[in-house]
């Protein structure tokens, strides 16, 4: 083949991967958005494509793999911009290797954009290079990093955000445009998904905020919400966080996690709404959005009020206050509508999930330390009058700011919304546009001025006199068989007060939703209605939530040093003789996760009314993971053949006294022990019942954790006599590694005892597990690693490749059973894989049996949390919020046969839980509010020999006081007798324990 042939065939080559890479431009027409994945770059320059362009350049094998993994960007750009010569590529491996068969090259893709000295030094043509220059930025858009961020994340001028595609529908706003878009997985990343470069399974559906005009009020929304998602509570999931704000060329964008099930105000009028769900986002109507909304009045009034009260929750956040660098922060969100109350799929609302959103005009005041703290909080309006904003706002408006506004006006907007909730509750869309009419205006509002003549510049306002008469008109149509719309419509009243002084403050508006929410669930549940709050005088102040006010009864055992909260009415004698080794351990903790929890109170005193407040789990990313537990028996497998005992002998609930300014950042309870972790140390407690089998936790000696304001401990597990705390130096983003023995020392132990600290290379931020046999197993990406704890040298290396056809997945949790010979592990790429890791001597482990798992679209595999069974082989997986699956085998792990797990769905939605266990390899029991309420202990039952009978959930009991997620509780068998006792260690401190039995236990 002549010269003019190679020339013809490099131009034909040329050609051809220009075109390809053109087609997969993504906004291909916008020449200032346009970028091209690398993801594309790899498929296209794929089957001999780099030998074809550079056939004459007798390049390595090592360098051919050194350009397709570090220079397809600056290869795609020349042969796009068709700016070197075609002879030019002759010369190529002289012009980028410094050395002829070396892969030392002069630059690699992280270097782009290149400046024009050293592309015109390349030999490139000059008036080319000025040309396309910019153009580079095509080819390395921008990586969004979505871990928690106090600052924006800063880009360039040029560079592309990939944003992949957009929706035709857009929302605007009286400052900003939101649009919606679809990231690439391979330009999302996040520190706290495990690994640094951890991405999502598909492309990401965001929300995008950009501003119309100015930066003043786009660095106001910047900085609050900067604020709130650094001193968000765990437990508190109602407020929509951002994943991160970009700051490019003067410009904010704030990239926000796209509402599923579109806003509050679509919801109420029953209009389509852009949902994830669809590739090219496209609307979806409201009935595909909501297929199992209740057609029952009742029920939908209950399911709407669960929101409800959660929104009231998050606002109560808000009001009250919350830490900053030592000082207080106060927040006034001040545009509080149903557009700006969000809603999310998943945690089995069949109304959605709501959140709080938009704090483009929120008000912040800030305490400083020392400085005595006052709760008055005024401002001037930011912006006119809406329907919903109160009426003060208008009059602030009116005067140029002299009259002020403040957090009340927050409680009037939520009255607005909440009567236009109940509207809903009452006839659907069509009575809420009977409702809009009857507020006839430029804005509907909820007020009107009284003409009154005295002073026309200054109006005085009331409460549109066809309000009242609607909310009027609701109680009558629905009579005094649904008794609770009339508490709805007082509530509503109490909350539309023209003076923002006699309105409730955020506490007390929690405390009516709640009332008007425990109300219709008597309702639903045939039970007689609670006596109405509302009957009270006007003013008379609601019976408050047991707190931190409430002062402790007297311990009832002085040498525990507990401080007794509450004790049941049964003090019947306990014959049984129990001590330490005749409990059976049949129940779970939480198994080392770091968990996020749910904001509640403790139920209030008194029986007139029952207030709670509620948060469920959101996703994280939106999506918090549940806190699992785990337990080992350790009696005769025969004891776990024994059904749960109905009768209840014998409860009592204390305070440990854990000195701690803060909430414990996680609890664990293992067979013998029981741990709390705190900032900077490890409460230990011994679980060591007496003969009348009360006091069963005993305080002992701690673990003092290394101090130091970069050092951040995250989780604990206890098994056996080991205990295992982790975290991450925020200076170094090294992980923090430390295994201790646990010794009793009522026998004359030593204090615990440091045995490990050498596993470094592993993802913090996922689980540990501990093995009481004395193994510890970490992820580390794609690898498990496992070490004896007595001999830290000796680490072993699992690899997913090793048990997976898979290219692209990562292990995401780990887990050991109970006998410490069986490691669970999870792992998920484009599906999900279960491996099931037998270690039979150490470091003579064998993988028992692997299998795959699809699940839903939009499932998050990543972060599925695995509970496995106590004795027999299988474990339940939660996919997804709300999802569980479990593998249950017919054979148990004491037979020498290698079992085939099969797989169940159970209970196609079970949400909010608290705390969760396995009982016997028979039943799950979780801790759940009932309707938000109470919180519950719930069974349900187990797949047996691969086939599962879906049994109703059996209610055990009600617990004395509400639990907040990430939870532990523990079932145990009292010696020979049949009494079981329910070990029960909220994560806020408090300890419970519940004995149930038969009347001859007692």
């Amino acid at each position: 083949m002549d010269g003019q042939d190679h020339k013809s065939l490099r131009k034909s080559c040329i050609d051809e991967l220009a075109g390809k890479i053109q087609d997969a431009m993504k906004r291909g027409n916008d020449g200032e958005r346009a970028f091209c994945c690398h993801s594309s770059l790899r498929a296209i320059w794929k089957e001999r494509r780099l030998q074809q362009l550079l056939f004459d350049n007798r390049l390595t094998d090592s360098q051919i793999d050194f350009l397709w993994k570090h220079l397809l960007g600056f290869l795609s750009f020349i042969v796009w911009a068709e700016i070197p010569d075609d002879d030019w590529f002759s010369t190529f491996k002289s012009r980028i290797f410094s050395t002829p068969d070396t892969t030392c090259a002069r630059f690699i893709d992280d270097h782009l954009p290149l400046d024009l000295e050293t592309l015109k030094g390349l030999g490139f043509k000059s008036h080319r290079v000025e040309k396309f220059w910019i153009d580079q930025h095509r080819f390395i858009p921008a990586v969004l990093d979505f871990s928690i961020q106090r600052d924006t994340q800063k880009i360039g001028p040029h560079v592309r955000l990939p944003f992949e595609f957009r929706a035709e529908e857009d929302r605007r706003g009286g400052y900003g445009l939101i649009e919606f878009y679809r990231i690439p997985p391979e330009y999302v990343q996040s520190s706290m998904y495990g690994h640094a470069t951890w991405k999502p399974n598909e492309p990401y559906a965001v929300a995008v905020k950009s501003f119309k005009e100015g930066r003043t009020d786009a660095q106001r929304e910047v900085e609050t919400l900067c604020r709130v998602k650094m001193t968000l509570p765990g437990d508190l999931y109602r407020i929509t966080l951002h994943h991160t704000i970009i700051e490019q060329d003067m410009q904010y964008y704030i990239i926000l996690p796209l509402a599923d099930l579109g806003n509050l105000d679509q919801f109420l009028r029953a209009q389509s709404a852009v949902s994830s769900k669809t590739y090219s986002l496209q609307p979806k109507t409201f009935r595909e959005r909501f297929p199992d909304l209740p057609s029952h009045t009742a029920e939908l009034a209950g399911a709407l009020l669960e929101q409800c009260v959660a929104i009231a929750d998050a606002l109560k956040w808000l009001h009250a206050g919350f830490r900053e660098n030592q000082n207080l922060v106060y927040l006034a969100h001040m545009d509080l509508k149903p557009d700006n109350i969000l809603l999310f799929d998943g945690h089995s609302a069949p109304v959605g999930f709501w959140k709080l959103a938009d704090f483009g005009i929120s008000v912040i005041k800030k305490i400083h330390k020392g400085v005595q703290e006052r709760q008055t909080m005024h401002t001037g309006a930011r912006r006119p009058q809406n329907t919903y904003q109160a009426p003060e706002v208008e009059k602030s408006w009116l005067s140029g700011g002299s009259s002020k506004v403040g957090r009340k006006s927050d409680i009037w907007s939520f009255g607005a919304i909440f009567s236009e909730v109940l509207t809903f509750a009452e006839g659907g869309p069509s009575y809420l546009t009977k409702f809009e009419r009857t507020r006839p205006g430029t804005y509907d509002n909820f007020y009107c001025p009284i003409d009154n003549g005295l002073s026309p510049g200054s109006p005085d306002f009331q409460v549109r006199p066809n309000v009242v008469t609607w909310l009027e008109d609701l109680c009558h149509h629905a009579g005094a068989d649904r008794s609770y719309v009339t508490c709805w419509t007082r509530c509503v009243k109490r909350l539309l007060i023209v003076d923002p002084q006699h309105r409730p403050d955020a506490a007390q508006l929690l405390d009516y939703v709640n009332h008007v929410s425990d109300h219709v669930h008597r309702f639903i549940q045939q039970e007689e209605p609670p006596m109405c709050i509302f009957d009270q005088a006007q003013r008379e102040p609601l019976p408050r939530l047991r707190g931190s006010d409430a002062k402790p009864i007297a311990p009832a055992a002085p040498d525990i040093q507990f401080n007794l909260v509450n004790t049941a009415v049964d003090n019947a004698e306990q014959s049984a003789s129990m001590n330490a080794e005749s409990f059976v351990s049949t129940g779970t903790n939480s198994d080392g996760l770091s968990p996020r929890s749910s904001r509640v109170d403790s139920d209030p005193e008194g029986s007139s009314t029952r207030h709670t407040s509620m948060s469920q789990p959101g996703m994280r990313a939106a999506g918090g993971p549940i806190a699992y537990s785990r337990s080992t028996p350790l009696l005769a497998e025969s004891t776990l053949e024994i059904d749960l005992p109905k009768t209840e002998l014998y409860r009592e609930s204390w305070e440990p006294g854990i000195n701690t300014r803060s909430c414990p950042k996680d609890v664990a309870i293992g067979q013998l022990w029981i741990a709390y972790l705190s900032r900077f140390k490890v409460y230990m407690f011994r679980l060591r019942p007496d003969y009348q089998g009360k006091r069963i936790v005993q305080p002992t000696e701690g673990v003092d954790l290394p101090t130091g304001d970069k050092n951040e401990w995250r989780s604990i597990v206890v098994s056996g006599h080991y205990l295992v705390v982790w975290g991450e130096s925020k200076r170094s983003r090294e992980p923090l590694f430390r295994v201790y023995r646990v010794f009793p020392q009522d026998a004359g132990g030593s204090p615990p005892t440091l045995l490990q600290t050498s596993l470094k290379d592993f993802d913090s931020p996922k689980r540990v597990a501990l093995s009481c046999q004395g193994f510890v197993a970490v992820i580390s990406s794609k690898n498990l690693l496992i070490s004896q704890i007595e001999a830290p040298g000796e680490t072993q290396r699992l690899y997913t490749e090793a048990g997976i056809p898979e290219d692209e997945s990562y292990f995401e949790d780990i887990a050991f059973n109970e006998e410490g010979d069986i490691l669970y592990a999870w792992a998920a790429g484009r599906r999900g894989w279960l491996l099931c890791y037998r270690i039979i001597k150490p470091f003579v482990i064998h993988l028992e049996h692997k299998t795959s798992h699809d699940c839903e679209i939009n499932q998050k595999l990543h972060l599925a949390k695995l509970l496995p069974y106590d004795r027999t082989m299988g474990c339940i997986l939660s996919p997804d919020a709300g999802k569980y699956v479990a593998f249950s085998a017919e054979s148990s792990i004491t037979d020498n046969i290698s079992p085939m797990l099969s797989t169940s769905l159970l209970w196609p939605t079970v949400s909010d839980i608290r705390a969760c266990c396995i009982y016997g390899d028979r039943s799950f029991v979780i801790a759940k509010p009932k309707s938000l309420r109470k919180t519950c202990l719930v069974e349900y039952p187990l797949p047996r020999n691969g086939a599962y009978d879906h049994t109703e959930e059996r209610i055990i009991c009600r617990l004395d006081s509400r639990l907040i997620e990430g939870s532990a509780m523990k079932f145990f068998r009292c010696g020979n007798d049949g009494a079981i006792l329910v070990v029960i260690c909220h994560r806020d401190g408090k300890m419970e324990v519940i004995k149930y039995g038969t009347k001859r236990n007692q």
